[in-house]
């Protein structure tokens, strides 16, 4: 197929030389069609080559989010992998993709949120926090993706996640998921039981500080009616 489309603007010659250099350099049809432009060029393809590869890449990104659009509601993780997906595809940098639903689970916001580095992505929360307000959701799918192809959680992700969930609870919406691509692979916090035990630090420490605040009310309230600090144990 690759041939077939070189050969419309290479010559049969060059396009079968051109094709074998990349097929030696990334041995597959995907990792072709996903190799940035410059490393292409670097594995003997022309710069003409390179930039119609990059840009069947685009068109198929483009295609498979619309299509993705056709799905009309959101019931699980599964579900938000298939509309969320397409936004990593032939992505070079790590990003974040953030999801918004409805309480019918109808999709009112599906972007990009923040692109960074490729070992580290910037987390936006008053991007996503205004984000929710504006749409009025209450349950939120996060994504991002690991170019290094490793789909594990780092402890900057588990970081990160717990900080989002804070932000959320504040303006009473729900972290549905965080979800981790790496290539053909994917990793749900929620199937992890991550989502779980994050939520369970954040309530345990919801609690003192909400203990913390009882007890400083009632040294206040000592020292008003008693014109003094109240004596400390």
């Amino acid at each position: 197929m690759l041939l077939e489309v070189f050969c419309s603007f290479l010559g049969p010659e060059e396009a079968a030389q051109q094709l074998d250099l990349l097929l030696n350099r990334f041995g597959s049809f995907k990792s072709i069609l996903t190799a940035p432009e410059e490393e292409l060029v670097l594995a003997g393809a022309s710069e003409q080559t390179a930039r119609f590869l990059r840009q069947s890449t685009e068109l198929a990104r483009a295609y498979l989010e619309e299509d993705a659009k056709s799905l009309k509601r959101i019931f699980d993780t599964k579900s938000a992998c298939e509309v969320m997906r397409p936004k990593f595809l032939g992505r070079e940098n790590e990003l974040m993709a953030v999801l918004l639903l409805n309480g019918r689970g109808q999709i009112l916001y599906c972007d990009v949120l923040a692109e960074g580095s490729v070992s580290s992505v910037p987390i936006y929360k008053r991007r996503l926090v205004e984000l929710c307000i504006r749409y009025n959701v209450q349950t939120v799918f996060i994504a991002h993706n690991h170019p290094s192809g490793l789909a594990c959680p780092s402890r900057n992700d588990i970081v990160a996640t717990r900080h989002i969930q804070l932000s959320l609870k504040g303006i009473d919406a729900w972290l549905s998921d965080h979800i981790i691509f790496a290539g053909d692979d994917y990793c749900s916090f929620r199937s992890m039981g991550l989502l779980e035990l994050i939520g369970q630090s954040m309530d345990e420490e919801w609690l003192r500080e909400i203990e913390a605040a009882r007890q400083l009310e009632q040294s206040l309230l000592y020292a008003e009616e008693n014109g003094k600090e109240k004596p400390r144990k």
